[in-house]
């Protein structure tokens, strides 16, 4: 069973990076002209997205809001009990008694939950880091 998609996640990513690259995209100014101008893009994929994490000005602009917090204890043992239950076992959340989240034995157990919302729809990811 797996929670994530970083496929998902990824395509999100590019869907929205993609809308702000066609932004820049200007149209011909004669219209027997067929060649479209380009203004001057200021970010790069990666420097859009510390953008969009870090300004929020920026990200509304760009219809996105990007939120990650850190999971709690609670929340990161109910996901490890669902994806590792096995016969036998019972929830017993115990703070006292945190399983070892990293363990090979056990699926990977991620540490975030991030939510983008994109043009009114809001995205729900687990991320690992």
């Amino acid at each position: 069973m797996s929670i994530w998609d970083e496929e998902k996640y990824n395509l999100l990513r590019d869907e929205i990076f993609k809308y702000y690259v066609d932004s820049h995209w200007i149209p011909p100014k004669n219209p027997d002209d067929q060649l479209f101008g380009l203004k001057p893009m200021l970010h790069n994929r990666e420097s859009f997205w510390n953008e969009i994490k870090k300004n929020p000005i920026f990200s509304r602009q760009w219809e996105v809001t990007y939120e990650k917090r850190l999971l709690s204890d609670e929340e990161r043992y109910n996901l490890w009990f669902n994806l590792n239950y096995e016969t036998g076992m019972e929830r017993h959340f115990d703070p006292k008694k945190i399983p070892n989240y990293d363990d090979p034995y056990w699926e990977p157990t991620p540490k975030y939950l991030v939510h983008i919302k994109y043009k009114d729809k809001v995205h729900k990811f687990y991320r690992f880091s």
